[in-house]
């Protein structure tokens, strides 16, 4: 048995994918290839992991990274598309394919991953944290409209991206060929708001089975948007919702600087208590406690920060 990726197993993709989409009970309308193309997509095929036993993919591990800008470019991975097969579970495949795997990107801000299963991820270091507020679609009439991203011409493409990266919120930046790739993931619907021949506003919904009838990303946060679909995001609405934990993170080599550089929060020591110095005063918290007061739920009343919002199209 051993631990290998897609890159130097490029036959073993489909495989791959069957199991996936095994393990995520994925309806055969929908395709896993397709609703995270960032992940599975050839170039990223030497960060999929597979355990492999007599040419068998037993189990798959793949990893996203992405970057972010402060006062400079820190980077993070995600973790996703994690399955084990169904007649190899029970038997420490996952943490043996886990443990391999989570130090070749200890060196980055941070790692994050998406899940409920809190006390599987626990043992690795990571904690839950983060914040989403779910609003309802209120089923009133909007003023978008539905396009084709095919059918985007390029100052379209560049006005979009421009709503993207002027928000509020901390996003991961996106590169031209991060816009062509989530141009080619046709399991994602574009709508926009055009007043005067020009595009105001966009918002993305679904997924494939991923996201059905979310609205995960958008430009500019507006009670609008809950018209056209159920809402996630971080922004309080003048409306009732319910509040999801985002994501679990755990801190990576370049925590600290990006937490001083993000929330003028010097961190001392980090274990299972984070020692912490702000606006002159000292303090000790459990680290969960820590992370949830700077990435929420209830964060601390003292920070007045942008939102950490990692878009659906772009989350694994």
């Amino acid at each position: 048995m051993k631990i290998s990726n897609l890159k130097e197993n490029p036959h073993l993709i489909q495989e791959t994918l069957t199991l996936i989409e095994a393990s995520f009970e994925y309806d055969k309308k929908h395709s896993f290839y397709k609703d995270f193309y960032p992940l599975i997509k050839e170039s990223n095929h030497e960060h999929c992991y597979i355990l492999i036993q007599d040419n068998r993919v037993l189990g798959h591990l793949g990893v996203l990274k992405g970057h972010l800008q402060i006062e400079k470019k820190y980077s993070f991975a995600m973790f996703g598309g994690i399955a084990v097969d169904k007649n190899y579970r029970g038997m420490g495949l996952f943490k043996k394919l886990f443990q391999q795997v989570l130090p070749l990107y200890q060196d980055n801000a941070f790692l994050l991953l998406w899940s409920d299963q809190i006390n599987l991820y626990s043992p690795f270091g990571f904690y839950p944290c983060g914040e989403l507020k779910q609003y309802k679609q209120s089923h009133q009439a909007h003023s978008y409209t539905q396009k084709k991203f095919s059918q985007l011409s390029q100052d379209e493409k560049d006005t979009i991206s421009s709503l993207y990266h002027s928000t509020n919120e901390l996003r991961p930046t996106r590169t031209a060929v991060d816009w062509e790739t989530l141009f080619t993931m046709d399991t994602v619907d574009l709508y926009l708001k055009v007043e005067k021949n020009k595009i105001k506003n966009y918002f993305l919904k679904n997924k494939g089975q991923d996201l059905t009838d979310i609205i995960h990303e958008y430009g500019e946060i507006s009670s609008e948007l809950i018209q056209a679909g159920t809402l996630w995001t971080p922004e309080k609405l003048n409306a009732s919702y319910v509040t999801l934990n985002a994501f679990q993170l755990k801190p990576g080599s370049y925590f600290k600087h990006f937490i001083e550089d993000y929330a003028d929060i010097s961190i001392k020591s980090i274990g299972k208590q984070t020692v912490f110095e702000f606006n002159g005063e000292s303090y000790e918290l459990a680290t969960e406690d820590f992370l949830q007061g700077v990435f929420g739920p209830g964060r601390f009343d003292e920070l007045d920060l942008p939102y950490l919002y990692i878009p659906g199209a772009t989350s694994i």
